[in-house]
């Protein structure tokens, strides 16, 4: 698949099969600004998203300089914690908490929204790689939406995107509220 034809597929076709083509779809003068910046292509590893329009109105997202991890341990961050969020949604920001614990290579990550009423969702697909982590939650938004966690932690902050299906990209960012002391912390 072509970039091009990537591209065509998160843009002009999904505009066309809903018939809002001519209001979406394109960066053309009289239709929704609804796109991303990126420091280089879209589809290059590494890219970062330096922008977000959402109807016109522009979210800048600092590009955070890499830097060598303070929390590895053997080559591996140390993730387990609480762990606090606030992700940078246009409105408002949401806030929670990120519970991760290890036992070897495997995890356990739970998410609990400040809104939830002690209500926690429970991670799958999780991949750990250095100081990166991702995994993917069914967050109850209206209606059942899976959300993509991919994080960079420098050890006792991180910070990182969250894409949650059918609404967009949006910043994350976060530190460590407390080391584990017991499994206690997971419901």
């Amino acid at each position: 698949l072509s970039e091009d034809a990537a591209l065509a597929a998160l843009t002009t076709y999904p505009a066309l099969v809903l018939g809002i083509d001519k209001q979406a779809g394109t960066v053309e003068k009289g239709k929704m600004a609804n796109l991303i910046l990126t420091d280089r292509p879209f589809f290059t590893e590494k890219s970062n998203i330096v922008a977000v329009f959402v109807e016109g109105k522009m979210y800048r997202q600092e590009i955070k300089s890499q830097k060598k991890s303070s929390g590895k341990h053997g080559g591996q961050q140390k993730f387990d914690g609480t762990w606090s969020y606030t992700v940078s949604f246009p409105e408002e920001p949401q806030k929670g908490n990120i519970f991760i614990s290890t036992s070897g290579p495997n995890f356990t990550i739970q998410i609990e929204d400040n809104a939830s009423d002690g209500k926690r969702d429970d991670a799958k697909d999780i991949t750990a790689d250095g100081n990166k982590l991702t995994f993917s939650v069914i967050a109850q938004l209206g209606k059942p939406t899976n959300v993509d966690f991919d994080l960079t932690f420098d050890g006792d902050s991180y910070d990182g995107t969250i894409l949650v299906e059918g609404f967009g990209v949006f910043p994350i960012e976060g530190t460590r509220i407390s080391s584990p002391e017991t499994k206690s912390m997971f419901k």
